[in-house]
């Protein structure tokens, strides 16, 4: 794959960011109980679940991040970023326009069924908020250089380019399934 601009990507991210934020903002924020904790009828997890589970992805993912990025002495002097073929393949994994692969969720991202869904959708907006936050504060960062440990398998590292990209993917994948979720609730 080729450099591609680091502003143009993160320009790119933070587009689909916000119309990520404003569809869970409009679909879901003040949805009713029943709709919210439907099951899939295909077994999969209600609307709640899938939010719930990526704010599991998010609380581990966005202190590290924050953390990272304050560091001093990672400016980019480039202005590229070019992926890892880990990051490329874990992104493409969850891009649901080429992978229509169902994952098994590890044990620690597994959602509860429970949960409030006013308190899950407004943490996942506030998550969106930080990772928009921690974006501009890679504005003039060698992204590359920033790594963070993989919450299943903390050994391996990341870096913050293909962790932002990934999380956004994560994000489109669940809140596909959770719309499709939310229109058969509507049509039954």
């Amino acid at each position: 794959m080729k450099p591609i601009n680091q502003q143009y990507l993160l320009s790119q991210l933070a587009r689909t960011l916000h119309q990520q934020t404003h569809m869970v903002n409009e679909s879901f924020l003040d949805r009713d109980h029943d709709a919210m904790h439907a099951p899939s009828r295909s077994g999969g997890w209600s609307i709640v679940q899938c939010l719930a589970h990526l704010n599991s992805y998010s609380a581990y993912y966005l202190p590290r991040l924050e953390q990272q990025l304050s560091q001093p002495g990672i400016a980019n002097a480039t202005g590229m970023f070019r992926s890892s073929w880990l990051g490329r393949f874990f992104t493409n994994m969850m891009d649901p326009a080429q992978s229509k692969s169902r994952y098994k969720a590890h044990r620690l991202h597994v959602p509860g069924s429970d949960a409030d869904a006013a308190e899950v959708t407004r943490a996942f907006i506030h998550h969106q908020e930080t990772l928009l936050r921690c974006m501009d504060l890679c504005a003039d960062k060698n992204l590359r250089k920033i790594r963070i440990p993989m919450s299943v398998a903390p050994m391996i590292k990341i870096n913050a380019g293909d962790l932002i990209q990934f999380l956004i993917m994560h994000q489109e994948r669940h809140i596909q399934q959770a719309l499709r979720n939310l229109e058969k609730h509507t049509i039954a």
